[in-house]
């Protein structure tokens, strides 16, 4: 596990060792939690990790379905239940068993 508090940082975190999932605040300084996710899907694509956004500022419908767009795999609203996230990651460890 890796944390990384800056947007521009996540690609260069990604390229030394690549998680099976980012928890990405959306009102991360530096570059937005959307761009993040855009610049992830555009350089990974198929291969990116399960992403979650968080959000506490960007809570209304359309925030979700714009980062749905920009390539979130769920977005999830503060304060967020650890069991909702659990489930979230839950197929992961499915996975790598």
């Amino acid at each position: 596990m890796r944390g990384v508090y800056h947007g521009e940082d996540v690609l260069a975190a990604l390229r030394r060792d690549m998680p099976d999932a980012l928890i990405v605040d959306i009102d991360m300084p530096g570059k937005s939690g959307f761009a993040v996710a855009q610049e992830v899907r555009q350089t990974y694509g198929k291969h990116a990790p399960l992403m979650i956004a968080m959000s506490g500022k960007w809570t209304g419908q359309t925030d979700k379905m714009l980062g749905h767009l920009v390539g979130f795999d769920h977005y999830c609203l503060k304060p967020c239940e650890p069991r909702t996230l659990l489930q979230l990651l839950e197929p992961l460890t499915r996975a790598s068993q």
